[in-house]
């Protein structure tokens, strides 16, 4: 909902004047804004990125919100934003229905996916605050208020918070100053591609500071538990700006990404993939179409987060994760020459279709050791098996 906001300056009378200063200053309610006396409602259920990030999507979804809000055309009334979405500025587009494109809308693909370290966060706004002493148990709301159901039956694992601040109405920006007060869950992991996950909601203990029990939008008491249902998107591919080198596809090696022989490739995911603690490229599926004359797909290891092992201090990689690694067999050292490959794998607990993403790039013998990525944070497994 848009609302445009008039301020008229007025000179003051005397009168006016007058009765400013006989305002007194030991008044410590004087300005704040008193509590409704109607029902506190529940306006908002926002999934939107974790935190304020470079790397995030920069999206926000309000499961409420279910059909655009400001009509608009393409002369007079054109779509003015009300808010930012992580520093940018969306909605600005008129749509042929005649309303302004509303970025809070659930997209047709589903609700995205945001691996680490943004990861996704769950807002659910009320129209005004509740009182503490039922939603608090300590820093953390009290069990039982919110959780995250997962496309398994079973909770997710998240953080959880009460927010005492925002607005429900209006907010600058809605990922930088989030719509509030709200009950905040945030996830631990990332999403599952193509699965449905249920927001729930116990409001039978929750009261608002007069006393009242929640509502929805229209002052029906909420059912207990109330539930709110969102699907996620596909699977996409690899992340082209945190992938070293980026995803892509040249018919002239000449322009491609060059990398030195003892560079790691890294490639970023959105969603968590299966991947062997072993380094068998079996879990992601890894296709040779150009390399060096004697490298074969088994010549290669693919790896997860790598972590060490204190067993017998050597590198093992993740059973799963949002990203992996490839080293050739020779680690740490991939031969002077063009590579051109595919990987093919699939999201670990969705149903999301197998996603491919292509690689191709030049090995330089004479290139620079460097590049966007530190090697310590990538370290070779080197005490695994091929």
């Amino acid at each position: 909902m848009r609302t445009q906001l008039y301020v008229r300056l007025v000179g003051l009378t005397a009168a006016a004047a007058g009765l400013v200063g006989a305002v007194g200053c030991d008044s410590t309610t004087a300005g704040t804004k008193a509590d409704s006396k109607t029902p506190v409602k529940l306006v908002r259920v926002m999934i939107q990125d974790g935190a304020s990030a470079s790397a995030a999507r920069k999206f926000a979804i309000d499961l409420l919100e279910s059909v655009p809000q400001v009509a608009c055309d393409k002369d007079v009334n054109l779509c003015v934003p009300p808010y930012a979405i992580q520093g940018t500025y969306p909605g600005l587009e008129c749509l042929a229905t005649g309303f302004c494109k509303d970025p809070l809308l659930v997209p047709e693909t589903g609700v995205p996916l945001e691996p680490a370290p943004t990861l996704v966060a769950i807002r659910v706004v009320f129209s005004k605050l509740l009182a503490d002493e039922t939603v608090l148990d300590g820093d953390m709301f009290k069990t039982g208020v919110a959780e995250l159901i997962g496309p398994d039956g079973l909770e997710v694992a998240t953080t959880k918070s009460w927010d005492h601040s925002g607005s429900p109405d209006f907010t600058s920006d809605v990922i930088k100053s989030p719509f509030g007060p709200a009950l905040l869950l945030k996830t631990t992991d990332a999403l599952h591609a193509n699965s449905d996950y249920i927001i729930r909601v116990h409001p039978t203990n929750l009261r608002d500071r007069q006393g009242n029990p929640p509502a929805d939008a229209n002052g029906v008491p909420l059912a207990d538990p109330t539930d709110f249902t969102f699907h996620t998107e596909n699977g996409l591919p690899a992340r082209a700006g945190t992938s070293y080198p980026k995803p892509l596809s040249s018919a002239d090696p000449m322009k491609l990404a060059k990398i030195s022989p003892t560079d790691v490739v890294h490639v970023d995911l959105w969603n968590r993939v299966p991947l062997n603690k072993n380094g068998d490229p079996g879990a992601v599926k890894l296709t040779v179409l150009d390399a060096p004359v004697g490298l074969l797909p088994d010549n290669f290891l693919v790896y997860g987060a790598t972590k060490k092992d204190t067993t017998n201090n050597c590198l093992a990689g993740a059973a799963s994760g949002t990203s992996f690694n490839i080293f050739p067999v020779t680690i740490g050292v991939w031969p002077a020459g063009h590579y051109k490959m595919t990987v093919e794998y699939a999201d670990i607990g969705g149903t999301s279709p197998a996603i491919t993403t292509a690689l191709e790039f030049n090995v330089v013998a004479t290139k620079t050791i460097g590049g966007p990525f530190d090697l310590s944070k990538f370290p070779a497994p080197t005490c695994a098996a091929p």
